[in-house]
């Protein structure tokens, strides 16, 4: 096999995110067990806490309530571009990528069936630049900024640890003029056949509704889910997690096929503290990223906030969302509330980046404290379950699946299967 991989990555900054003055974190505890059986970090005694605030009573929601935009900026790069421009032009340091450039590596099988979970390590000279799995389509974005791509290096496929191919001396500009490269193998890649869901829940006071919702709706999600995929293997996780000076500032339950075990642990959270507006998202991330996933698992990490992390923890935060992407860990955010315009840039990347969508609740339910606009030129609205439920059908099977005309309570400009298209265009 030769001389271990050295990452790129561990050696140089990441060009695409701009020095971020004090940027290391606030350190943790290592974690102790919790009444409750899961790892909590960062705990203080009841002195030091601020978990004052007041949530909603569990089960105090009922079933489907809970209304919810979807919007995929992938299919929509030129708009991303925009929304890029402007929110930058404020000066504020932010994660980057240009989509518009993507490089698509698609690997298929000898009948040109889509080969999922292959990974795909781009070295130059033994030296590992960026590596991450295909996803459930057989593909893979590179980007050669955030990648640091440079402009001659091998492209070596493998899976379970077993090298398949090995391309070498591929050109940045071959691939650039392509928008990508077309790989077939010389054997099928079964479609993956197991789930994990780790669940990243901001519990602070403001999220009653969204984590009673969970506790309401996560049993008849997975199932509809599972029933569309005959034999589905589901393991399921939990993070919640608050800030600095809350009770906790994360509790941990690990993915397991325990779900009666896991609804358990998820019944016994409530949503309090908090206080300021930023949160601990980077300590949720990094729980999220580290938990126990299966290697060959349909990876999705349903990301529930409604704040983003402090100014200081965004690098942080990002770090631990380009691991998820080198483990093809889908990052499948849910803004919630007023989440703020930081909150849906941060989010919009992470969907952008581990091949996700970007869904947000709406005032239509008449639920909740009243929920902030995307800065997006088309949507539709449906209930979050069924949002949800499509978003992970998609991430399963590899296909773009949008909503029925019947599931649509309401559109926002001219949406169709999920792109913005002009007038122009639909008049045509």
């Amino acid at each position: 096999m030769g001389m271990p991989l050295i990452k790129l990555r561990d050696l140089v900054a990441i060009a695409v995110v701009a020095t971020l003055a004090g940027c290391t974190g606030a350190s943790y505890d290592s974690g102790s067990e919790s009444s409750s059986g899961g790892v909590v970090s960062g705990v203080v005694d009841s002195a030091g806490s601020t978990d004052s605030g007041v949530g909603s009573s569990p089960g105090s929601i009922q079933a489907g309530t809970l209304t919810a935009g979807e919007y995929d900026d992938h299919l929509n790069a030129e708009n991303y571009q925009r929304y890029l421009t402007d929110v930058l032009q404020g000066g504020q340091d932010l994660p980057y990528i240009d989509i518009t450039s993507k490089l698509i590596l698609k690997v298929v099988g000898p009948s040109s069936l889509p080969a999922p979970g292959v990974r795909i390590t781009i070295e130059v000279e033994q030296m590992e630049v960026i590596s991450m799995a295909t996803a459930a389509n057989g593909e893979a974005y590179l980007y050669e900024a955030l990648d640091g791509l440079p402009d001659t290096f091998d492209i070596v496929l493998s899976r379970d640890g077993s090298e398949l191919q090995r391309l070498t001396s591929v050109t940045l500009a071959d691939l650039k003029a392509n928008s990508g490269i077309d790989i077939t193998l010389d054997s099928e890649i079964a479609a993956a056949d197991q789930l994990d869901l780790m669940l990243v829940v901001d519990t602070t006071g403001s999220m009653s509704d969204e984590l009673n919702f969970l506790k309401t709706e996560l049993r008849a999600i997975i199932d509809e889910v599972a029933a569309k995929h005959s034999g589905l293997d589901v393991q399921v996780g939990l993070v919640v997690y608050r800030d600095v000076g809350d009770s906790y500032v994360s509790r941990t339950f690990d993915l397991t096929n325990d779900i009666a075990a896991l609804q358990d642990n998820l019944k016994a959270q409530s949503a309090n503290g908090g206080g300021d507006y930023p949160e601990a998202m980077q300590v949720g991330l990094r729980e999220g990223v580290t938990a126990s996933w299966r290697e060959n698992s349909t990876k999705v990490m349903l990301l529930a906030a409604d704040a983003p992390p402090k100014d200081k923890d965004i690098a942080d935060a990002w770090n631990y969302v380009l691991d998820a992407r080198e483990q093809q860990i889908h990052i499948l955010p849910l803004a919630a509330s007023s989440s703020g315009p930081v909150t849906e840039f941060l989010m919009r990347a992470m969907a952008v980046a581990t091949q996700s969508r970007y869904l947000f609740l709406t005032d239509d339910s008449g639920v909740g404290d009243t929920h902030d606009e995307p800065t997006v030129d088309c949507y539709v609205v449906t209930r979050l379950d069924g949002a949800i439920i499509r978003a992970i059908d998609s991430l399963l099977s590899g296909e773009l699946i949008f909503p029925e005309q019947q599931d649509v309570i309401r559109k926002e400009g001219n949406y169709v299967d999920g792109i913005c298209e002009s007038e122009e265009v639909t008049a045509q």
